[in-house]
């Protein structure tokens, strides 16, 4: 065989398995994958600066982002998302501001996510109110022959892929003798930085857990696509474990543990309590009393962000949150992607925020006509990367339009 055709016979079989990946990729993804945003709203909020004049169009997912835009007294939020479990989720939220009678029946709900009460609330509050597709997909059964909202019986953050995932790496950690829940009691950072080196790097450390990292498979428990599992191993000078336990360190080392909500369901698999810091920002006592009468500004869409965009008129939206959605796409998809953002977004006041995996922003790889009315904040990247409190991006990229007024970040 030639050089020329085993180099083609290799990118063929490349193409293939990308293929075959991509296919079963998007059978897992069908279902629930995210039972809460992983991407720090506080990060969000200070990135964004929003004010009652903004419109934002941001991709929805499970929808806790969204609501924390809500307490800036944004304008409109629309929120799209192509997978119907995550736009269920998000619309349960939205409903149970609405109908539950108070913040203790909400937190019962999406904070504890495990109460029989739970299900009481749903068909007596809640179910008569959703749209018929969010009612289908809850009170339909799922694999287990059980209505879906029964989730929220046995303890909702157990459910979903991702949090699988967690559990099956709590399985392990129990199996190597240690215990990732005591991350949750630790009273310092010195005492967190003390169990993660007991209870925690013990697990990843393991020849199972670095062959799990190692797999394409594996890792889309975690959500990762194979594009993205592509950026991350770009950052991970070939040993992506190393990569994935340092960003486990950050989470559990390098924030305080009582005001991390995203540390307790990693090591803990739930939220801390009512009155604590470490629960999910919309359901804080003054944030979910202010967003409580704004949910009518939220608009859920089945569509994808680019052809969302391209149903709105010019120069129309202040503010696109992408999350990490570009690391799924291709440099075409990208490129379409920013097009239909520099049509749309507002000349005066726009801007971009999303996150990647890998190191490199993909902004910077678009054509030159594309670029040109914009600038990348990336003097603001290293702040906003070490201030997310999920500790899972290598960069949180904002940008900005270049004759927007005002610089409040600087």
């Amino acid at each position: 065989m030639s050089t020329t055709n085993f180099e083609l016979n290799s990118a063929h079989r490349k193409a293939d398995n990308s293929r075959a990946l991509d296919w079963i990729f998007s059978r897992m993804f069908r279902g629930l994958i995210y039972n809460q945003v992983w991407e720090d709203p506080l990060v969000d909020l200070k990135a964004l600066s929003l004010n009652n004049n903004h419109r934002i169009v941001t991709i929805a997912s499970a929808g806790c982002n969204a609501l924390a835009y809500l307490s800036a007294d944004v304008k409109s939020i629309d929120a799209v998302d192509i997978n119907a479990a995550h736009r269920a989720l998000f619309t349960l939220k939205l409903t149970a501001l609405e109908r539950l009678p108070d913040r203790e029946a909400m937190f019962c709900m999406f904070g504890s996510g495990q109460s029989p009460d739970n299900v009481k609330a749903y068909d007596t509050l809640l179910a008569p109110h959703l749209p018929q597709t969010a009612r289908a997909y809850w009170s339909g059964r799922g694999m287990t022959g059980k209505r879906r909202i029964e989730m929220f019986r046995t303890g909702f953050y157990h459910h979903g892929l991702l949090h699988r995932f967690i559990g099956l790496m709590h399985r392990l950690a129990k199996l190597s003798g240690c215990d990732p829940n005591l991350l949750v009691q630790a009273q310092s950072l010195e005492e967190q930085r003390q169990l993660f080196a007991s209870e925690i790097a013990p697990v990843f450390n393991t020849r199972f857990a670095r062959a799990f990292a190692r797999s394409h498979l594996s890792l889309f428990a975690l959500g990762i696509p194979p594009a993205q599992y592509d950026r991350l191993e770009e950052g991970a000078n070939s040993d992506l474990s190393a990569l994935l336990i340092d960003r486990i360190k950050h989470l559990a080392c390098d924030f305080p543990i009582k005001e991390n909500p995203f540390a307790w369901q990693v090591f803990a698999r739930r939220y801390g309590s009512i009155d604590s810091k470490a629960i999910p920002f919309y359901l804080e006592p003054p944030i979910y009393d202010t967003i409580q009468s704004r949910t009518g500004r939220v608009n859920l869409h089945a569509i994808p962000v680019t052809e969302y965009l391209k149903t709105q008129p010019s120069n129309s939206i202040h503010r696109f949150v992408l999350l990490d959605a570009q690391d799924w796409m291709s440099g075409h998809d990208v490129a379409a992607l920013w097009r239909e953002i520099g049509r749309t977004a507002h000349p005066d006041d726009a801007r971009v925020l999303f996150r990647t995996a890998g190191p490199s922003n993909p902004f910077h790889n678009l054509p030159e006509n594309l670029r040109r009315q914009w600038v990348a904040r990336d003097d603001l990247t290293a702040t906003f990367t070490a201030a997310d409190r999920t500790a899972l991006y290598s960069g949180v990229h904002l940008i900005e339009r270049l004759c927007a007024k005002g610089n409040e970040n600087e």
